[in-house]
């Protein structure tokens, strides 16, 4: 049996002894030598496949504490412990996250009240449009309605006018004679007497006629006079005087009111057709019509009231 080939010891180190001589030849694969100027460096380049790198940690950055090896899990994931400690200010804590919480919660009622509000907005504006629609109409109406109204505005403008003559008149116009001065009240000319205030209580003006003299009691038959001296009946009149030019009786005597005497309800007792009014005499009140019994004579004299 062939007896394998051994080595001497010195024959030995040097198959593992560099070319130097003075360290040990290293085959190791993926790993350089390289120097740069005087400094030498080992670059070692892995292989994930087949090499492995063993990491160690410290207890102290310094490196004076208790060296320990880093644990991963089988999938390689480095495992670590979070130790618990304190928060440090303003961190969120389970009681601030009720707070805050409770003020979501708050809003969140804030917006419901807000939205009911609101609606509560758009009834109120849709009311409004509903009541703008009904003025709408009623405006449309009355500018329709255009006899009433152009009649009312007629007569507001003619009492509005007869009052700012008035005024006027009453006061600029002054009166001076000699060394007296005073105010001159005016009045409206009307050649013919005119209604100027419609129901009781209006304020009218004065009135005169083309000559200035003064309308002042309307009971003087300046309307005209009516003769009679046969049996017409005389109807449809404003009479408030009569003269008798003969004796004279009245088959009727129609008053205008109870206040006036008359055949037909006086305040008085009636006349009857056998009453005379004797020549000469004037009797004075409101009557519309009347009829004489044959043989009377009277001027009836016309007026207004």
């Amino acid at each position: 049996m062939a007896i394998p080939l051994k080595y001497q010891t010195k024959e030995v180190l040097n198959k593992v002894l560099n070319t130097g001589e003075d360290a040990l030849k290293v085959d190791i694969d993926n790993v350089t030598l390289t120097t740069e100027g005087g400094d030498v460096a080992i670059e070692v380049h892995l292989d994930k496949a087949e090499d492995s790198v063993l990491m160690f940690s410290n207890t102290s950055s310094d490196g004076s504490g208790t060296s320990y090896v880093p644990l991963v899990d089988s999938s390689g994931h480095l495992q670590v412990d979070a130790l618990s400690s304190a928060l440090p200010s303003g961190a969120a804590t389970a009681a601030n996250q009720s707070t805050i919480i409770g003020h979501v919660d708050g809003i969140e009622t804030l917006i419901t009240s807000t939205n009911s509000k609101i609606d509560t907005f758009d009834a109120v504006l849709d009311n409004i449009l509903t009541k703008n629609t009904e003025i709408d109409a009623v405006l449309d109406t009355i500018k329709t309605d255009t006899g009433t109204i152009d009649s009312d505005t007629d007569a507001i403008k003619t009492a509005v006018e007869l009052i700012d003559d008035t005024v006027a008149v009453l006061g600029t116009t002054t009166y001076s004679e000699t060394s007296t001065k005073g105010n001159v009240v005016g009045a409206v000319r009307n050649d013919t007497l005119a209604t100027l205030a419609d129901t009781d209580n209006e304020i009218a003006p004065l009135q005169v006629n083309k000559s200035g003299a003064l309308y002042t009691v309307e009971e003087t038959g300046q309307l005209g006079a009516i003769y009679e001296s046969g049996t017409t009946a005389v109807s449809g009149e404003q009479i408030i005087a009569i003269q008798f030019l003969e004796d004279t009786k009245f088959t009727t005597l129609t008053p205008a009111s109870a206040a006036f005497i008359g055949t037909a309800s006086g305040d008085g007792d009636n006349i009857v057709n056998t009453e005379v009014f004797p020549q000469g005499m004037t009797i004075f009140g409101r009557w519309t019509a009347f009829t004489l019994v044959t043989g009377g004579r009277v001027i009836a004299y016309k007026g207004v009231w």
